[in-house]
């Protein structure tokens, strides 16, 4: 959660997000509509003059109640630090249009800039493949490369201090309404480049990406016609159907929610978001569908105009998904049109921590024990990661034909991040109050700090429960006694001293009543194999 600090007037606005993270921010409005500068100054500090970079630097544009921000053709946006280095966000030159366009082309933005060689600068991603003034300017969403580059900002020893943010245009047929800029620090951001490895190229070989990555990645000379790919239209979902070039990503959904961006192409590309589990059979997602389902329904966002997304885009794409299970798989494929390829800049926003990582707890020594007749789970880690706490669940299952209904029986507490033995136990107090006609199964559930969990594969009990254990009166006998304690389908045998086998029966109840056709003085093994375990009991015979 963000924390903000009053510092001037109002005017600006501070927030640490965590101990790596520094936000500042000026959010007074202003109307600008001629070449005159207008000049927004954003106060930052308490920024470390070491490790830290000038991550992002985020400009709204627009009133909050008109689809028009005003003729950005033209336009200007510089950023200037407190040493004076100066860098160009947006010029003339490199502005939005090559000569002045008309509004219905130039909508409200929210657009925000990263140095990276992955993405475009605003005129390049005009200036791509088929992205024409008709289809408007979806800014909001991705990211985009400044005209001029964070270097000189990012070798100032002391980025603290006073920050300029100057902003004018040469027409004044359209106000620009301006709304707020927002300057980010932290950490140099982390970005994987596997342009030249190619480990996405097929559903088989799919990259996985989680909350927090950010891939270098292109869709360049990857198989053609790849026909057994998703469907042309899944759950409605109608998409592309050449499939050539086409690049996949997978994650596994940590919430019922997610977000993903992809920037920086420079081609005509297509994009969907579906579920599978074998490469074989898909299923749709809610707002899956193509980039536009992020980019409708509000006036502060910029929408696609003139065009559906059939033929797909090259601008940046988005997506705000819904409706995901947790722990299940998700899949992000893209396809160029035509064969089309391109390089971009591909990001997990949300909603997929930990599906990459490796099993974050390696589990050993995992087994059932009878504890007085009680079962009792006990299981090993010789490794863990974030692991918040273990559920223990249990299924009877009456006849092997039923599926396994697993329900929670016990909550154990995990040990965080261990590199070292850590044993664990659970004794079920209810298994011997419980009637059993069948298999019992136990398993476990590991579940993380944030909500993503995996399961263990189930094992059954082999106990018999107190009131389940064996008993026959009277003994010694003569031939002729009861069982008690039995589980229906146990396997009743009765064998001599030299291992002869000279009873053998079925139960189809608790208790039987036995008598022996002959026998001799002595002693008897009486065993019983069931669902459970083997018993032997000595029997006396006179």
């Amino acid at each position: 959660m963000k924390k903000y600090f009053l510092v001037v007037a109002l005017l600006f606005l501070v927030s640490i997000v965590d101990a790596q993270t520094y936000t500042f921010s000026n959010t007074t409005t202003a109307s600008v509509n001629s070449t005159a500068v207008t000049l927004r100054n954003v106060t930052v500090s308490g920024v470390p003059t070491t490790g830290m970079v000038l991550r992002q630097v985020n400009v709204y544009f627009g009133n909050g109640s008109s689809l028009y921000s005003g003729d950005m053709s033209g336009f200007t946006l510089t950023l200037t630090d407190p040493s004076g280095n100066v860098v160009n966000l947006i010029t003339p030159s490199g502005s939005f249009t090559t000569s002045g366009s008309s509004n219905s082309a130039n909508k409200i933005f929210n657009i925000k800039f990263r140095d990276h060689a992955g993405l475009k600068t605003p005129k390049a991603q005009m200036t791509a493949t088929s992205s024409t003034l008709s289809k408007g300017y979806p800014f909001n969403q991705g990211y985009y490369k400044p005209e001029g580059n964070f270097s000189s900002f990012n070798t100032t020893t002391n980025v603290n201090g006073t920050w300029g943010f100057r902003m004018s245009g040469y027409s004044t047929s359209y106000a620009r309404t301006f709304n707020s800029v927002e300057l980010i620090f932290g950490p140099p951001f982390v970005v994987t480049d596997i342009r030249g490895t190619n480990p996405n190229q097929s559903c088989a070989n799919r990259q996985c990406f989680q909350t927090g990555d950010l891939f270098w990645a292109r869709n360049v000379g990857y198989p053609t016609n790849q026909a057994s790919a998703p469907p042309n239209t899944v759950g409605g979902c109608g998409w592309n159907g050449q499939k050539d070039n086409m690049a996949w990503f997978y994650f596994k959904a940590s919430s019922t929610t997610a977000t993903i961006s992809a920037s920086g192409f420079s081609t005509v590309q297509e994009s969907s978001v579906f579920k599978t589990t074998d490469c074989s059979s898909y299923s749709a997602v809610t707002g899956g569908c193509g980039p536009s389902d992020l980019f409708a329904g509000s006036p502060h966002i910029t929408k696609y105009f003139n065009g559906s997304y059939a033929g797909g885009y090259a601008w940046n794409q988005g997506y705000s998904l819904s409706g995901l299970t947790i722990g299940d798989e998700y899949i992000f494929v893209l396809d160029g049109q035509s064969g089309t390829q391109s390089e971009f800049y591909i990001e997990m926003l949300a909603g997929g921590d930990g599906g990459c990582s490796t099993l974050p707890v390696k589990l050993t020594n995992y087994e059932i024990t009878c504890n007085k007749g009680k079962a009792e789970l006990n299981w090993t880690t010789t490794t863990e990661i974030n692991n918040d706490y273990f559920i223990v669940e249990k299924a009877i299952q009456n006849n092997v034909k039923d599926e396994l209904n697993f329900f929670e029986v016990a909550r154990i507490n995990g040990n965080g991040n261990s590199n070292i033995e850590q044993h664990y136990t659970f004794l079920d107090q209810t298994s011997n109050n419980t009637i059993l006609k069948g298999k019992t199964y136990y398993r476990l559930k590991q579940v993380d700090y944030n909500g993503v969990y995996e399961y263990f594969y189930p094992i059954n009990s082999n106990c018999i429960g107190e009131n389940h254990e064996l008993n026959l009166f009277p003994n010694p006998n003569k031939g002729k006694f009861t069982l008690t304690g039995l589980v229906e389908g146990d396997l009743v045998t009765i064998t001599n001293n030299y291992g002869i086998v000279i009873f053998e029966q079925e139960a189809n109840d608790r208790n039987i009543h036995i008598e022996l056709p002959t026998h001799k003085k002595g002693y008897y093994i009486l065993s019983v194999k069931g669902l459970y375990q083997v018993q032997k009991l000595k029997m006396l015979l006179d």
